[in-house]
């Protein structure tokens, strides 16, 4: 998500990694590539913020949501598909808020699907439930939820204030999974 051509380049080969039926294709090639790549842009990361002081706060992205997903599931979602619903709620409040346009924000959520990933909240999961677990995420602050956010696709969002996260309002929260739910 932070990088555009590595994102672009997953939406023009999704199909070498993951036929249209979900089944891997588990190329060795295909599979050392997208593993080398992936480690390369955390290594970079950690490697600036060892001690996660700030930028760090970046492989949280689509982690406020996603991790309150995956305990509210009874870990029946796996991480990584929890995180890929909270990367999509992430894109579309961030949208909302012109960090990226909703064409991007179309794209995250499709790339995700075309990985074979979930990008809806399961109807057993409530708002209030999700938006309440949401309260117990590591960034949260003085009681304010906060999120990562993508400023546009390959790159993250910095505030004025130097942090990578943003405290988000509880009731902006609320009207976008009403949106996410009403829109499916």
């Amino acid at each position: 998500m932070s990088d555009e051509q590595f994102f672009s380049y997953l939406e023009a080969n999704m199909d070498r990694i993951i036929t249209e039926e979900g089944e891997l294709i588990l190329d060795a090639g295909e599979c050392e590539q997208l593993a080398l790549t992936n480690c390369r842009i955390k290594y970079a990361v950690v490697e600036q913020d060892e001690h996660e002081h700030n930028l760090r706060q970046i492989l949280n992205l689509g982690h406020t949501a996603g991790r309150a997903l995956e305990a509210l599931s009874g870990y029946q979602l796996l991480h990584g598909e929890a995180i890929a619903v909270g990367l999509v709620i992430q894109a579309r409040l961030g949208a909302k808020y012109g960090y990226m346009t909703e064409e991007e924000a179309d794209r995250v959520a499709a790339l995700l699907k075309k990985a074979g990933l979930p990008t809806e909240i399961p109807d057993y999961i409530t708002n209030r439930a999700l938006l309440d677990k949401m309260y117990t995420d590591k960034k949260v602050r003085s009681g304010r939820i906060r999120f990562v956010f993508q400023d546009g696709i390959g790159a993250m969002k910095r505030f004025a204030d130097g942090s990578y996260s943003v405290p988000v309002e509880e009731s902006e929260v609320m009207e976008l999974l009403e949106e996410l739910r009403a829109i499916r």
